[in-house]
């Protein structure tokens, strides 16, 4: 449980870094990175996410 807990962290952090090299760098919030990138997801995320979940 542990290990997958760490694995997703892994991959969120992966993916706001994706982002704001992507989209908007100056947002520095992990936060707002991240509702900007749920707002218009790419659709590969969007299925690596659920499969991660």
């Amino acid at each position: 449980m542990a290990a997958s807990g760490s694995l997703k962290s892994a991959s969120l952090l992966h993916f706001e870094l994706e982002v704001r090299k992507s989209q908007q760098p100056a947002t520095t919030r992990p936060s707002a990175c991240l509702q900007t990138a749920m707002t218009a997801p790419p659709p590969t995320f969007l299925v690596y996410f659920e499969w991660q979940s």
